[in-house]
């Protein structure tokens, strides 16, 4: 029950991500900091999103580095995407170059991916149920010829 919980709140998170990633990039086309983005983005966000970050927010007012605060979220909620991005904006911070555009493309890949995943998921359904019909189609059988004719069976047991 916990292990489900956990799972449906980082879907959750996951699909609240690539929207955050856009929030954060346009806060800093329009000139705030990375910080100050990530606290407006924690004020329009829900949960789960707000409280990771806003966790964030708060390991940064005692005087760690926000990159470090999110290598830790990503850490701890064990998410791929958040992995890369942290990993992203560490190599940003490295070479240069504008976060905001890279935030863009990064949430733009995450909604592709995402599209995706969804389309096989619904190309390969049929597969699947096909698969569910033929592995319960044997036990029915037998129990069917075994309500129909009861001494038809006898020899195999």
């Amino acid at each position: 029950m916990v292990k489900r919980r956990i799972s449906k709140r980082r879907r959750a998170f996951e699909e609240q991500l690539p929207d955050a990633l856009t929030l954060i990039a346009s806060s800093l086309t329009a000139g705030h900091t990375f910080l100050r983005a990530i606290q407006m983005m924690c004020e329009e966000s829900e949960p789960p999103l707000a409280e990771e970050f806003s966790r964030v927010v708060s390991e940064t007012r005692l005087d760690d580095p926000v990159v470090d605060a999110l290598a830790r979220m990503a850490t701890r909620l064990e998410i791929r995407d958040l992995d890369w991005i942290v990993q992203a904006i560490r190599i940003q911070q490295t070479v240069g170059g504008k976060l905001a555009d890279l935030l863009h493309t990064l949430a733009d890949f995450i909604r592709a991916r995402e599209e995706v995943r969804r389309d096989v998921t619904v190309l390969t359904a049929e597969g699947r149920v096909s698969a569910w019909v033929l592995t319960a189609m044997a036990p029915f059988m037998l129990f069917a010829i075994q309500m129909m004719s009861p001494g038809y069976m006898k020899p195999m047991y």
